[in-house]
């Protein structure tokens, strides 16, 4: 939790605006960031795959944290 205080520009505690838009773990806007960054890197682990068996692994992983996040009430649009 240190590590996310010390970053410069970052919320640490829920606004209303959280609140009425997010629901669940979202709310937060340092788990939002979390969740985020892991889509960033599960896309990038994709793109980047050497194997079919990495692709397939990695592929999955992006439809885990999408949907985590679409349960959670952080719209990705249409790129997903």
């Amino acid at each position: 939790m240190k590590a996310e205080r010390a970053e410069a520009g970052t919320r640490i505690r829920m606004t209303e605006e959280d609140r009425s838009q997010y629901k669940g773990l979202a709310r937060h806007p340092l788990a939002r960031k979390w969740m985020l960054n892991r889509l960033i890197e599960a896309r990038e682990k994709l793109q980047t795959a050497q194997s079919k068996e990495a692709e397939l692994r990695w592929s999955a992983e992006v439809e885990r944290v999408a949907g985590e996040l679409r349960r959670c009430g952080v719209h990705l649009g249409a790129g997903q």
